[in-house]
């Protein structure tokens, strides 16, 4: 493809006004031997009816002749134009959000601690609506919850799900460093399910997913132990935190530079800037020094990963290319192969994850929306333990499981953590849900 840079003429070239420099794209074109501009024309194109892309002040925009002979004239130019201003209105209202339900809801005392909420009318009258959550990313520096797609809002509510876009603190230099977000986000997850009966949420049905530095945090939530405390005299902090599935764009199942230059085979791998004030390192501290590496061991999700963690569907928009000292953190840190890594953790436990990159299929779920809203709408069975069906978790649960203690036959509903045994974990989840179902 070459490059032109032509200066069309209304009139004489001494409109000085009208003569804005053009960058033509021709692609797949031998090279005019002259362009010719004669008045009242912009120029003459090689091949007519031929569309060209013009780049208009860093902007590629398709121009055709309208009348194919070739020439773009000012009534041609005036068209396109006008038809330029259409668009960018049309993408203008699409991307409008619809207002929220509940808008910059709080759920502590600074700022950022605040999420807006859009509520689904529920696919069955009298039910609870599943809830999806977006946690924008941006190095845990930047970025806001205002920043999600309005179409993803609308996709969620067309399938009665109810959504939210979450803000938490950032670093601000080291001011909030890790696990300021991580547990901001476990707040905010909290708060919702304590408001889930005024706002006909099903609390057990969230997932929440996010991208790069969002996706990192949703990734803390799905893996790490439930964060309600029973105990607590706060209504909100007895609240779960645990999610039915987790969701990544271009995200990072570790946040220790030790693994990243250890997956990626660079011992000399820069730390990423970010890391600085997400662990706010201090003059002369390294991703060896203790106090960084213990931090850094529990930021990383996948420290976390046990055998009863919720699938996982992560996306990368760049290949599985190699990676080198010289190569930018901004390549490395939303490398696909940080979801593949998770993927093989995640695969020893039979557990599900889903990874997705330009070399990388896979057609189980149409994309990461489709995954989200499958698993939200799926049924959910609410009592797993009452095995036989009929609403109590006692006696017959019991025998069966005494029955077939230390092996598990082909078909073993009473193996609950699916590990092919059934043991003494096994026995202390039939107790912890005895008695009559939810």
């Amino acid at each position: 493809m070459e490059r032109y840079s032509l200066r069309p003429h209304f009139g004489s070239c001494s409109q000085a006004a009208l003569a804005t420099s053009f960058v033509l794209l021709i692609g797949g074109l031998a090279r005019p031997a002259a362009a010719q501009f004669d008045p009242g024309i912009l120029g003459s194109l090689a091949t007519p009816g031929r569309a060209i892309n013009v780049v208009v002040s860093g902007t590629t925009v398709n121009v055709t002749c309208a009348n194919r002979d070739g020439v773009l004239s000012r009534q041609e130019a005036a068209a396109f134009n006008q038809e330029r201003r259409q668009r960018r209105e049309e993408q203008r209202i699409r991307n409008q959000l619809p207002a929220p339900t509940h808008a910059d809801v709080k759920y502590g005392e600074h700022a950022l601690q605040a999420f807006d909420l859009w509520l689904a009318d529920p696919k069955e009258v009298g039910a609870a609506t599943p809830l999806c959550i977006y946690i924008h990313g941006g190095g845990f520096q930047g970025g806001d919850k205002s920043g999600i797609n309005a179409w993803v809002v609308d996709l969620f509510l067309a399938q009665g799900i109810s959504f939210a876009s979450m803000n938490y603190r950032l670093t601000n230099g080291g001011e909030y460093p890790y696990p300021t977000a991580m547990y901001d986000s476990a707040r905010g997850l909290q708060f919702i399910r304590s408001k889930s009966a005024e706002w006909n949420i099903d609390s057990n049905r969230i997932a929440c997913y996010g991208g790069s530095a969002g996706a990192g945090i949703s990734l803390w939530l799905a893996f790490n132990d439930d964060r309600a405390d029973p105990d607590s005299e706060d209504p909100v902090a007895r609240e779960s935190t645990r999610l039915l599935a987790a969701g990544t764009l271009n995200g990072q199942s570790t946040y220790d530079m030790r693994t990243f230059r250890e997956w990626f085979g660079v011992p000399d791998l820069p730390d990423h800037t970010a890391l600085v004030a997400f662990y706010a390192m201090m003059e002369g501290e390294t991703a060896d020094t203790p106090r960084v590496a213990m931090l850094a061991e529990d930021a990383s999700p996948i420290t976390h990963l046990t055998k009863d963690d919720p699938p996982v569907y992560m996306y990368y928009a760049q290949p599985n290319s190699e990676v080198t000292i010289e190569t930018n953190q901004g390549v490395w840190v939303h490398h696909p192969l940080l979801g593949l890594k998770l993927q093989e953790a995640m695969s020893t436990l039979d557990l599900e994850c889903i990874v997705i990159s330009p070399e990388i299929e896979d057609i189980t779920y149409g994309d990461i929306y489709d995954f989200l809203v499958r698993k939200l709408s799926d049924p959910i069975d609410p009592c797993p333990a009452d095995v036989d069906d009929d609403d109590v978790v006692g006696v017959n649960e019991l025998l069966l499981l005494i029955g077939n203690w230390g092996f598990c036959p082909p078909i073993c509903v009473i193996d609950f953590n699916d590990d092919m045994v059934v043991d003494v974990e096994d026995l202390l989840f039939l107790l912890a849900a005895w008695g009559a179902c939810p």
